[in-house]
C-alpha cells in the first residue's frame, strides 16, 4: 500500500501541474481574446463613424446627382424648345415691351420692369390701349409679335400706336413658339 500511496501522490502531482498549465493556457487565451474583441470593438466604432460620415457624403452625392439631371434636363428642354428669349430690356435707348398677339389674347412683356401680363376676351384690346395711355409711352419701344388668325388685333393696335406716335416694330411668329424674359430662365 505504501506504494500505492507515493505513486497517488505523484500522479495527482502531475496532474495538478497539467491541470495548472491548462490554466495558464486559459488564462492567456481569455486574454488574447479580450485584446482581439477590444481591437474588434474599436473596428466597429471606426467603421459605424465612416458609415455615419459617408452617409452625409451619399446624400450630398444624391442631391449634386439630382440637380445635374434637373439642369441636363433643362439643357435638352432649351434645346428642343422653340422659345423666344429676350434678354435685351432696351431698344436704341428705350424700354422695350413684348405685345404677343393671338386670336383671344394680348400678353405683355415688360422687359425692363419685368413683368408679364395677359388682357384676354372681347375686352382685350381696349385693355391693351388703356394700358398704353396709362404707361411711360414716350420711354418705351413695343415689338408686335403677331401669330396666326391675329392680324385684325394686330391692325387695330397698330393704328393706335401710329395714332400716339409710338415707337414699335413687329414680326410674324408661329402659334407654338413661346415668348421668356430673361429673368423667366434664370428664376428656374
Amino acid at each position: 500500500m505504501p506504494g500505492n500511496i507515493d505513486e497517488i501522490r505523484t500522479d495527482l502531482e502531475k496532474e495538478s501541474r497539467q491541470l495548472e498549465e491548462r490554466t495558464k493556457r486559459f488564462d492567456a487565451l481569455q486574454r488574447s481574446t479580450r485584446s482581439v474583441l477590444v481591437a474588434a470593438e474599436g473596428q466597429l466604432k471606426q467603421l459605424q463613424e465612416e458609415s455615419i460620415a459617408n452617409q452625409s457624403k451619399q446624400d450630398e452625392l444624391k442631391k449634386l446627382l439630382g440637380k445635374l439631371e434637373f439642369l441636363d434636363r433643362k439643357i435638352s428642354n432649351l434645346q428642343t424648345d422653340d422659345t423666344m428669349v429676350f434678354r435685351d430690356a432696351s431698344l436704341s435707348g428705350k424700354d422695350l415691351v413684348v405685345v404677343d398677339l393671338t386670336v383671344s389674347e394680348i400678353g405683355l412683356l415688360d422687359l425692363e420692369r419685368k413683368v408679364r401680363e395677359k388682357f384676354i376676351g372681347t375686352g382685350r384690346v381696349d385693355k391693351f390701349l388703356k394700358w398704353i395711355t396709362d404707361s411711360r409711352l414716350q420711354s418705351l419701344h413695343f415689338l408686335l409679335l403677331v401669330r396666326p388668325g391675329a392680324a385684325s388685333t394686330f391692325e387695330t393696335c397698330r393704328s393706335k400706336l401710329d395714332q400716339l406716335h409710338a415707337s414699335y416694330g413687329y414680326d410674324v411668329i408661329a402659334n407654338d413658339r413661346t415668348l421668356k424674359m430673361r429673368n423667366e430662365l434664370e428664376d428656374k
